[in-house]
């Protein structure tokens, strides 16, 4: 019997182990790296948008320091969702999928991207302007046109810690 706890607890400590292993702990891309994001943005887009550095936490357990482009605003017609996080990735075919970071709905679009040591995560989230669906209508019957929902779309750039 205590033969098995003892390899019960040997077991226990092993996946913990692993699991703590598996945390990547990431820090901001360099500035520059980080601006030349932004200006593919404003390219892509036609709009402005801040450039930050700051916290992040993301699944599967990466977390640490992200450079942030973030754009809010209405007036974008340049498609849906996933159009949008498309056309920015298009500048990046050497790089490969992060099928573990990508997430999709009616109103969102994230993907996350790797080439070496840096990963880019994209999302690009659409919502309608207050009083435009009722509230208690699902996201997806709401039909607003592209030009008055109101985005948010956010480009975390980052580098993994060895």
């Amino acid at each position: 019997m205590r033969r098995s706890l003892w390899a019960a607890l040997a077991v226990l400590g092993v996946c913990g182990s692993l699991n703590a292993a598996a945390a990547e702990t990431v820090r901001a891309m360099p500035e520059d790296e980080c601006q030349a994001l932004a200006r593919l943005v404003e390219a892509d887009l036609g709009v402005k948008p801040a450039v930050s550095a700051g916290s992040v936490k993301r699944a599967p357990e990466i977390a640490g320091r992200a450079c942030r482009v973030r754009w809010k605003g209405a007036g974008l017609d340049k498609g849906d969702q996933m159009q949008i996080v498309d056309r920015f990735f298009a500048h990046f075919l050497d790089w490969q999928p992060d099928f573990l970071i990508s997430a999709s709905g009616p109103n969102l679009e994230i993907q996350g991207f790797r080439k070496d040591r840096q990963l880019i995560v994209m999302s690009a989230r659409w919502d309608a302007p207050n009083g435009t669906c009722k509230a208690d209508a699902p996201g997806a019957s709401c039909q607003v046109p592209a030009t008055e929902r109101v985005w948010t779309i956010d480009i975390d750039g980052m580098t993994s810690q060895p």
